[in-house]
């Protein structure tokens, strides 16, 4: 039972190591941590950290049955580029690789904020269309506290692709999900835009209207910036609906009361300025045209080539042109032409990097998709030989246990077989007892009826004895009177008076044999003459005396010798039995049987 216990164990541990075989190299993690982790900057270490991290994740991919899920630091290292900020080409590589490759080991939350950054990215670099399906993609991860964002983002892809429609519908889902006043009047001012470029002015109205009555409830709690942002598209509406001094009215006003917050915020100054200075170019006032186009010289003076520096460009070769500036005109319209051709080549080559960057993850993609069938066919293939180690050992395990399970059954039939055997067996002791009992009660009835017949017996020998003892003495006493009244001259009467003495001496030795019966039984005499037969007749009546106990004087009378002449005789006796000087001869005819 113990052995097949421990086999048992034995197999057991086998099957438990076989499955925990793990192959980690932690020195290898902690140096590419701590590689990575000396960088002051993500950007200065890209290429770098990229292939450490690649290196340990395949090495991991290829070592494992059951890959990263389980190696923490591993998934620290992801989590890493997850909350690194960039918007830059190798950023988005990076998180289009993380969410391709390595998405089943990210958390929930992680794969939401890479989706939603790389479609960032794909906006910036104004690939509306796959930024709008990443913004789709994240939304489908029902994060609710970037929900009403994310649809604002849609709505923003869809407007920049020209699909009002659209737009309007996820800027209205948007307003109606949006979680604080903040992101509320956001999206009431970008339904409002929408319905302005859709022309529909009454209701961008209605929407900036209500922005603007969430911004006077909550002013303490919103950013000053969402009511300057509907005032300047509430002005724009009033150009465009035909009330222009009003819309000037508003937009100069932004300009000359907020002259502070509009250094702050340059990218909103841009904005007003450039309104201002296309209404002036539009209704040929030169001098305010000039006027606002110098505070843009201003903010866009050593300005990087983007599209706003293109508009402004082209503003100010208009601006030159209506004032009849000719050579500034034609010299404005040049460099406008050369930022235009520079920014154009400079976004098509952001986007022949792009097409390379997704051919090169495609192509990547495919290679991991076959190495990943690779790896899967081997650990099918590993699975099938490890499944089938599994069914035998689990085969040899199951007869194992059902070996134990006989084996306990027959113990557990056994020891109760043993046990009502030994029942038996105790009443049949029983039974045997009681009936050698009965057998004993019965011998003693048979030796008691015996005994009862041999005292009967006895007492009619005895009676005899006692009749013929009568005619002994009878017979002793005549023939004492014959003998002296007559001279006995051969001495035949003398004998003859001797034999009858003889004769009852011996009746004498026998009635004191009968009533003894404790000390000498009948067959003791048989006894001594077949361990001692050399014994003559009257050394056998003096062993009997002994056994009798009676003393020197009793056996005289009965002998009709003296004393003396009994002691001589039982010296003799001690001599020729052989008795022990340590022992009398009384002691020594006590010890026979």
């Amino acid at each position: 039972m113990k052995l097949l216990v421990v086999i048992l164990l034995f197999f057991t541990s086998g099957i438990y190591a076989q499955n925990n075989e793990r192959i980690v190299n932690l020195e290898e993690w902690n140096n590419a941590v701590n590689f990575l982790r000396e960088k002051s900057e993500w950007q200065d270490a890209d290429s770098a950290s990229i292939v450490v991290v690649e290196s340990l994740i395949r090495a991991e991919l290829l070592g494992h049955e059951n890959p990263i899920h389980d190696s923490l630091l591993l998934l620290n290292l992801i989590r890493e580029y997850c909350y690194s900020n960039g918007f830059s080409h190798e950023e988005l590589y990076r998180e289009l690789k993380l969410l391709g490759l390595y998405s089943p080991y990210l958390t929930h939350q992680e794969s939401e904020e890479l989706t939603r950054k790389a479609g960032e990215v794909y906006y910036i670099f104004g690939d509306y269309e796959l930024a709008k399906e990443f913004f789709k993609k994240s939304l489908s991860y029902h994060n609710l506290k970037v929900e009403s964002y994310l649809l604002g983002r849609i709505g923003r892809c869809f407007l920049d692709l020209k699909n009002l429609d659209s737009a309007m519908i996820y800027y209205e889902h948007a307003l109606m999900l949006s979680k604080n006043e903040t992101e509320r009047i956001g999206n009431a001012n970008s339904v409002g835009y929408t319905s302005f470029l859709n022309r529909d002015y009454k209701k961008a109205n209605k929407y900036y209207q209500k922005a603007l009555d969430l911004f006077s409830k909550n002013h303490e709690s919103i950013d000053s910036i969402q009511y300057f942002i509907v005032q300047s598209n509430l002005a724009s509406l009033k150009l465009e609906t035909g009330y222009i001094e009003e819309g000037v009215h508003k937009l100069e006003s932004i300009a000359y009361l907020n002259s502070l917050f509009l250094k702050k915020y340059k990218w909103y100054a841009k904005e007003i300025y450039r309104k201002l200075v296309d209404h002036y170019i539009e209704v040929k006032d030169c001098h305010n045209s000039e006027k606002y186009l110098s505070k843009l010289r201003e903010i866009f003076k050593d300005a990087p080539n983007n599209s706003g520096l293109i508009l402004y460009l082209e503003s100010e070769a208009q601006s030159a042109l209506l004032c009849n500036k000719t050579a500034e005109a034609r010299k404005a319209f040049i460099l406008y032409e050369k930022k235009r051709k520079e920014y154009q080549a400079h976004v098509d080559k952001q986007r022949m990097m792009m097409g390379k960057m997704q051919y090169d993850l495609f192509s990547e993609q495919l290679r991991n998709n076959q190495e990943s069938l690779e790896l899967k066919n081997a650990f099918e293939v590993s699975l099938k030989k490890t499944n089938a180690r599994l069914i035998w050992v689990t085969i040899i395990v199951v007869c194992l246990l059902l070996m134990v399970a006989s084996f306990s059954i027959w113990y557990v039939r056994n020891k109760r077989s043993v046990r009502f055997r030994k029942e038996a067996l105790l009443k049949l002791n029983s039974d045997l007892l009681v009936e050698k009992e009965r057998t004993a009660e019965l011998k003693v009835e048979i030796f008691n009826e015996e005994l009862k017949n041999k005292k009967h017996e006895l007492s009619q020998l005895l009676g005899t004895a006692e009749l013929h003892s009568d005619l002994h003495n009878e017979i002793q006493n005549r023939l004492e009177k014959i003998r002296l009244a007559h001279s006995d001259e051969n001495g035949e009467i003398a004998q003859l008076l001797q034999f009858v003495k003889s004769i009852g001496k011996t009746e004498e030795i026998n009635k004191l044999i009968f009533n003894s019966p404790d000390l000498i039984d009948g067959k003791f005499k048989e006894r001594i003459e077949k361990q001692f037969p050399e014994l003559s007749r009257g050394e056998m009546q003096m062993v009997i005396f002994i056994k009798l106990r009676l003393s020197n004087k009793e056996m005289a009378q009965i002998k009709n010798v003296e004393s003396g002449s009994i002691r001589i005789f039982k010296s003799r006796l001690k001599k020729k039995l052989n008795v022990p000087v340590d022992l009398t001869l009384s002691e020594f005819i006590n010890t026979l049987y």
